[in-house]
């Protein structure tokens, strides 16, 4: 289980807590603190402002991948199905 903050009282086996804005989390283990363990942050050298600016076109860029997909499952459903289509 994972929790933002830890829990009054612990469940049986392993447990997460997870902090905010820090990547950081603590493993509990029958609700004894088995350590701190620290995430790793990668700088991809791109700021904030980039980051804002290639959000549109991040989502253009899905949206146009999962119609594709959505059409080639479609028309593989539409053969499969034996479906026939009259003019």
């Amino acid at each position: 289980m994972v929790f933002g903050q830890p829990p009054v009282s612990f469940p049986a086996g392993f447990c997460v807590v997870t902090t905010t804005n820090v990547p950081v989390f603590t493993l509990y283990s029958n609700g004894h603190e088995l350590g701190a363990y620290e995430l790793p942050v990668y700088s991809d050298g791109i700021g904030r402002a980039e980051q804002v600016a290639l959000t549109p076109v991040a989502a253009k860029i899905d949206a146009t991948v999962f119609a594709g997909a959505g059409v080639v499952i479609g028309f593989y459903v539409l053969a499969e199905s034996n479906f026939q289509w009259r003019p």
